[in-house]
């Protein structure tokens, strides 16, 4: 039997009207492993008329990504994809509305985890075009802590540059971090930032990761959402939401990123 699962969404809105919204409940529309939900606000026009305020989520059932739309953070949302995204598998999907294009992030598998990317449709309702190879994989001394494992993506453009978070090593570890990589393109190629990985795990905060962050009104500071868990292996649910603050910062002259455990 089929289930429906309604995402619990919380709004922060201020006097500016400016909205932040994070998805608690990640589990929608599916009794299996449904995971990686990421809501984007949109403006469409339709038939040429006023444009309405839509908001678009991407998730994943039976390790298959989908779009589903609603006119409000709460929902209901309907599926607006052509069915599944893609017939491979795939997991945590992010979407970036960019000046070049809709591109969705996700994670694929053969050879562990690996973070790719495709092109949208400007309806969002299929994938354009998927491009070769991956974006991240799994290769660094801390990435390979417990598995081969890279997902989680999620991007943020700073001053002209494409910011790619993932998270590395297998979710039950106390080793889960994240780390970012850099371009000056959103489909790559990305350069791993050097002093990775910028959340990790801090006293009985442990496995940390799979994060996503919430714009302020200083346009180089955010919220970072992560979950963190118990610590043990064999038992590490349920996982906990956690909140910090983070940052860019400018040391010798480049943008590096903060992010305060």
């Amino acid at each position: 039997m089929t289930r429906n699962y309604s995402p619990r969404v919380h709004s922060i809105r201020k006097k500016t009207e400016k909205t932040a919204f994070m998805c608690i409940n990640r589990r929608i529309w599916s009794t299996g492993k449904t995971r990686g939900c990421v809501f984007q606000k949109r403006t469409q026009s339709a038939n040429g008329g006023s444009g309405r305020r839509k908001f678009y989520m991407v998730y994943c059932a039976e390790e298959h990504l989908a779009v589903a739309v609603a006119d409000s953070p709460l929902g209901p949302f309907r599926r607006h994809s052509d069915g599944w995204l893609r017939e491979k598998h795939g997991i945590d999907g992010h979407l970036l509305f960019d000046d070049s294009g809709i591109f969705l992030y996700y994670v694929g598998f053969g050879g562990g985890n690996r973070i790719y990317v495709a092109k949208m449709s400007e309806d969002l309702k299929r994938i354009e075009q998927e491009y070769e190879g991956d974006l991240i994989s799994a290769q660094e001394e801390w990435e390979t802590v417990d598995g081969v494992v890279a997902e989680g993506p999620f991007v943020l453009k700073h001053h002209g540059l494409y910011y790619l978070f993932y998270s590395c090593n297998h979710t039950r570890s106390e080793d889960y971090a994240v780390g970012y990589a850099v371009s000056d393109c959103p489909i790559g190629p990305f350069r791993k930032y050097k002093g990775n990985p910028v959340l990790h795990k801090k006293g009985r905060i442990v496995g940390v990761g799979h994060n996503s962050f919430m714009k302020t009104e200083n346009p180089d500071r955010f919220l970072c959402a992560y979950h963190c868990h118990s610590g043990n292996p064999d038992n590490f649910k349920p996982r906990q939401v956690c909140l910090c603050e983070a940052e860019f910062v400018t040391e010798q002259g480049k943008d590096e990123f903060r992010i305060y455990n």
